[in-house]
């Protein structure tokens, strides 16, 4: 989901949230199903490897899924 908000100061900023919602469909889509703390471990994956150049979507979830399911 993506947000256009205006901060206090007036200035503009675009807010792209993904949820645990988005992590367990994209896992159900390859095959997967994810217990409460794997679906919160793919999470701080892709938030402590995020890269700006990439940013995060459903190819960078499913990387990080198999991350995970790889430990």
């Amino acid at each position: 989901m993506a947000k256009l908000i205006q901060d206090n100061n007036g200035n503009w900023e675009i807010i792209v949230a993904w949820g645990e919602e988005d992590i367990i469909q994209q896992a159900e889509d390859d095959g997967v199903t994810l217990t409460p703390a794997q679906v919160h471990r793919v999470m701080m994956v892709i938030v402590r490897s995020h890269d700006a150049c990439i940013g995060i979507n459903w190819d960078v979830i499913s990387s990080a899924i198999d991350y995970v399911l790889g430990e």
